[in-house]
């Protein structure tokens, strides 16, 4: 089975650590491929509505400090909210996080077009 990508063909990815790779093919598309040995057959919908919202922000390019300022909270909430996000879906980092979200569908990988 060929590894699953996300938004970006691999030959138009940037290889970045552990087999993983990112790229932005246009403007807010988040594209990675992740390892084939990861398991992307979990349960759906593992994130809260608040979790999701951290990570969309987070695939946007946004920090703690301005995801708080957006969503009401303090930095440390948001980073508490991130790290629970990387524990559930078994991710090491933001980059992974938001790959293995907008792949099994828990995010969209695109943000919504602006007004």
């Amino acid at each position: 089975m060929p590894d699953p990508i996300v938004g970006a063909r691999h030959d138009e990815c940037s290889p970045l650590e552990n087999g993983l790779y990112f790229a932005c093919v246009e403007p807010g598309l988040v594209g990675a491929r992740l390892p084939s040995s990861w398991s992307l057959e979990l349960k759906s919908n593992v994130l809260t509505p608040r979790l999701r919202e951290c990570l969309m922000l987070a695939r946007d390019g946004l920090t703690a400090i301005q995801i708080g300022d957006a969503l009401g909270l303090s930095y440390r909430t948001v980073n508490q909210y991130l790290s629970d996000a990387y524990r559930r879906l078994g991710a090491r980092n933001r980059t992974q996080a938001v790959a293995i979200a907008a792949q099994r569908g828990e995010i969209p990988t695109t943000p919504p077009p602006a007004e």
